[in-house]
């Protein structure tokens, strides 16, 4: 942190306020000079496995079933909160967790108990199973593209 010239406080609109400026003043009692700036996470396109990319909006009070394999699944839990869809049903993975067929194959199960119209996944871990997602069920696996 001595060495860096600038530090971002990324998904910034998910901690309160106060937060923030605790954590901007722990920064700035290590490194008084640092630049210091806040980023948001806003998502504006979801892309289906088969058929044309979303607009987020589109996706405004439609049921989703949400997985994902990232270090902090609640920003990802909360992201779907702030543009507006019903989570219905998730499965969260261990970070850098890699989905397989056979987990795909389960977590459409999983959907369809739960009555999801939409398999939601965020980019990192749409990677997977990119390969396979068309052809799994349900076939509108799509993931969140900021």
């Amino acid at each position: 942190m001595q060495r860096a010239q600038a530090a971002v406080i990324t998904r910034s609109d998910q901690v309160s306020e106060r937060d923030l400026a605790a954590l901007e003043a722990r920064i700035s009692a290590i490194h008084p000079t640092i630049t210091l700036a806040r980023a948001i996470h806003a998502p504006r396109r979801v892309r289906f496995s088969s058929g044309p990319d979303l607009d987020v909006e589109d996706l405004q009070g439609r049921k989703v079933f949400a997985f994902c394999g990232i270090g902090n699944p609640d920003a990802f839990l909360k992201t779907l909160a702030q543009i507006q869809v019903r989570v219905v049903g998730s499965r969260l993975y261990n970070d850098h967790y890699h989905c397989t067929r056979t987990d795909l194959e389960r977590l459409g199960q999983a959907a369809a108990e739960q009555q999801a119209e939409i398999l939601l996944t965020t980019e990192k871990n749409y990677s997977d199973i990119e390969s396979f997602a068309a052809e799994a069920t349900p076939p509108n696996a799509i993931n969140e593209k900021a």
